[in-house]
């Protein structure tokens, strides 16, 4: 019964008031939004995160246009209740993904020509085709 109760003991220490700690957090995000998206993509950080975008995208061969990056931000915050700068963050998510420039994608080309060298190897030893 003891071990029953070393179990409990932890919930019982936290400070009164730490459950209030998300609701505050929740406010906080909400507090971080632009009220409407044609506001949030007149801000300074939006304009600046979107030059950025821009020139990462480029440097990778994945050009994007301003407009584009500006289209993807206005609809994820419209449809969300994300705050601005969790916006911009899966905005880059997104654009770095479908550039191929999130570095999975050169994890998995690594591993198909692994997977192709062997597959080569095993033809070899055992007479296989081609």
């Amino acid at each position: 019964m003891g071990m029953i109760l070393g179990q409990f003991k932890p919930m019982a220490m936290k400070p009164p008031g730490e459950e209030e700690k998300e609701p505050e957090q929740a406010q906080k995000g909400t507090q971080d939004r632009s009220s409407n998206s044609d506001d949030f993509l007149k801000t300074p950080e939006a304009k600046e995160f979107i030059g950025r975008m821009s020139e990462k995208l480029k440097q990778g061969n994945f050009p994007a246009t301003r407009r584009g990056i500006t289209d993807i931000m206005g609809t994820l915050h419209r449809n969300s209740n994300l705050s601005d700068k969790d916006v911009m963050k899966e905005t880059e998510r997104i654009l770095l993904r479908l550039g191929g420039l999130d570095g999975f994608s050169g994890v998995l080309s690594g591993l198909k020509a692994k997977s192709e060298g062997l597959i080569k190897g095993l033809k070899s030893v055992f007479g296989g085709g081609k």
